[in-house]
C-alpha cells in the first residue's frame, strides 16, 4: 500500500545522500564548537546553611489578634513566616541590593567585569566602563545605567536551593572564582545583619508597646497573653545581641571553585551535532524525489 512506510526506500535515500548528511552534521558540530569557545566561563561558589534554631512564631490566638496586630505581630499567615522564609524574600529585594552596592568594589565587579585572566588570576574590566588606574566608573555610563537592569544582573548571579535535609544551598556565580566566593561570604554576612536589624527594630518597638499595654491592663487573661508576647520579643532582642548568626548558620562554608560551572562545552557540541544529524536525516527523507520520465 502507498501509505505504508518503505524502509528500503528510506535507506536508499539516506545512503545516496550520505555526504550531504555528513556535511550538514559537520557544519552543526563545528558551529557549536566555535560558539562554545565564544562563551565566557562562569565559576560558582556554594555554601550550605541552616536556619538558626529559634521558636520564632507569630501565630496568636483569636482572642488577642487585635492586640497582636497593634503590637506589630499580626496573626495572619504572612506574619507566621520563619526568619529563613523572611530572609529569602529579603535577599531578592531592591532594598537589600542597594545595601550591597554601597560597597564600591562589589558594584564595580558587578557592572564592569567582563572576563577573567586565569594565568594572572585577575579580573578583566571593560575599559569603556571602568578606569582601573583612576579606580573610577565612567560618568557617561552611570548616566545611562538603569538600576533595575543591574539588579536583574545580580539576581541572575545568585541561586537558592532547598535541600532534602531542610538546609539551603546558596550559590553565587561570577567570571572570577575568587570573586564568586567573596560575594557569597559578603551576601551571607549582610543578609544576617540586615534581617537582624529589621527584626530587632520591630521587636524593640513591639516590646515598648506591650509594656505600656501591660501596665494599663487589669484583666488577668490579657496580662498573660501580653506577657507571652513580651517574652517572645525579648527572645528576639536577646538573640540579636548575643548570637553571631541571626538567621542562618553555616553547615558547609564557601570555597573557591576549582572548575568552571558554565558553559559545558562538551554537552553543547554533542547536543548540537545530534540536532544537525536529525535535521539532515529529516531533510533527506522528507524531500520529494525527482522522477525521470
Amino acid at each position: 500500500m502507498n501509505d505504508e512506510i518503505d524502509l528500503y526506500e528510506i535507506f536508499k535515500k539516506v545512503r545516496s545522500s550520505k555526504y550531504l548528511i555528513l556535511l550538514i552534521t559537520t557544519v552543526f558540530c563545528l558551529a557549536s564548537f566555535f560558539y562554545s569557545l565564544s562563551l565566557k566561563e562562569l565559576y560558582t561558589s556554594k555554601m550550605i546553611v541552616e536556619e538558626v534554631n529559634t521558636n520564632d512564631s507569630y501565630n496568636q490566638s483569636t482572642a488577642f489578634s487585635g492586640l497582636s496586630t497593634l503590637a506589630g505581630l499580626s496573626s495572619s499567615s504572612a506574619s507566621s513566616k520563619t526568619r529563613s522564609q523572611f530572609a529569602r524574600e529579603v535577599i531578592y529585594t531592591k532594598d537589600f541590593f542597594d545595601i550591597l552596592i554601597e560597597d564600591s568594589e562589589f558594584f564595580v565587579e558587578l557592572v564592569a567585569a567582563e572576563d577573567y585572566d586565569k594565568k594572572n588570576k585577575k579580573l578583566i574590566y571593560d575599559n569603556a566602563i571602568y578606569d582601573e588606574e583612576k579606580n573610577t566608573i565612567n560618568d557617561e555610563y552611570l548616566q545611562t545605567l538603569f538600576h533595575e537592569d543591574v539588579h536583574v544582573e545580580f539576581l541572575n548571579s545568585i541561586k537558592i536551593t532547598d535541600l532534602d535535609s531542610g538546609s539551603l544551598l546558596i550559590s553565587v556565580s561570577h567570571y572570577s572564582p575568587y570573586v564568586a566566593k567573596k560575594w557569597l561570604d559578603y551576601i551571607f554576612v549582610m543578609l544576617n545583619e540586615v534581617v537582624k536589624e529589621m527584626k530587632l527594630t520591630k521587636a524593640e518597638k513591639s516590646y515598648e508597646f506591650l509594656q505600656n499595654e501591660l501596665s494599663m491592663t487589669k484583666e488577668v487573661d490579657l496580662k498573660k497573653a501580653i506577657s507571652s508576647l513580651l517574652i517572645k520579643e525579648l527572645e528576639t532582642i536577646t538573640l540579636s545581641e548575643s548570637s553571631e548568626y541571626f538567621v542562618f548558620s553555616v553547615v558547609d562554608s564557601s570555597r573557591v571553585p576549582e572548575r568552571k560551572d558554565y558553559p559545558d562545552k562538551r554537552k553543547i557540541v554533542i547536543f548540537s551535532t545530534l540536532i544537525g544529524l536529525f535535521l539532515s536525516l529529516a531533510f533527506v527523507i522528507l524531500r520529494p524525489v525527482k522522477r525521470q520520465d
